[in-house]
């Protein structure tokens, strides 16, 4: 009677916050979740299909599942279609993953490539390699102390910065991310102290705002 009693309250507890889960998900995680299961009982090969279930795992914060699946996306459909600056996110979004070193070379590499073959927006990726180089050349002590290690590293991501300054932005636009890594507060993040000094200051503002 009692290991049946038991079992009746596992099952009643268990079904009570499955309910209260499904209670606080928004409508955008709970048709992710919907789409993600779709995508399991079928063949995703098309490269939209793709981009579907990995802005569905985004949704649901799984980011390392969905720059996976977007690195599976040839980069010439990805240049076509608006998805270059998309990845740099995805990109972006793992930094603090325990194993987010693995992918700084994937990073750089894919950053290099766009350049190199004139696709995405410049400017984009000029700041988000940037912020890659600064973040990458030095480390974080306590009290958000950076301590620059590799003097070099950090001067040329200064130069890399500098150089996002001297594009049109009716060539370059500045989007959503640049404004994000750029902007005062956030700035500590993207760019570790890079962003205290008065040089990075008066470059941020013009690279974000000029005309």
């Amino acid at each position: 009677m009692n290991a049946t009693l038991t079992a009746c309250c596992t099952l009643l507890v268990a079904s009570c916050l499955s309910s209260a889960l499904s209670a606080e998900e928004s409508p955008a995680a709970i048709a992710a979740r919907k789409l993600i299961a779709e995508f399991q009982n079928s063949d995703t090969n098309t490269a939209r299909e793709r981009t579907q279930l990995a802005d569905a795992y985004n949704e649901l914060g799984e980011d390392q599942k969905a720059l996976n699946i977007y690195s599976t996306i040839p980069e010439e459909w990805l240049a076509k279609n608006q998805g270059i600056g998309r990845k740099l996110d995805y990109y972006l979004n793992i930094r603090n993953e325990p194993d987010a070193n693995a992918y700084h070379v994937q990073y750089l590499a894919f950053i290099q490539r766009c350049l190199d073959r004139k696709v995405g927006n410049r400017r984009e990726l000029l700041v988000h390699k940037a912020s890659l180089l600064c973040r990458t050349s030095g480390a974080v002590y306590p009290q958000n102390r950076f301590r620059i290690e590799n003097r070099e590293q950090y001067e040329d991501a200064f130069r890399t910065f500098r150089m996002a300054l001297w594009l049109s932005k009716t060539r370059s636009p500045t989007t959503s991310s640049v404004q994000l890594m750029t902007e005062g507060f956030h700035s500590r993040e993207f760019f570790p102290g890079m962003h205290a000094e008065p040089r990075f200051k008066t470059l941020a503002l013009i690279v974000r705002d000029s005309e």
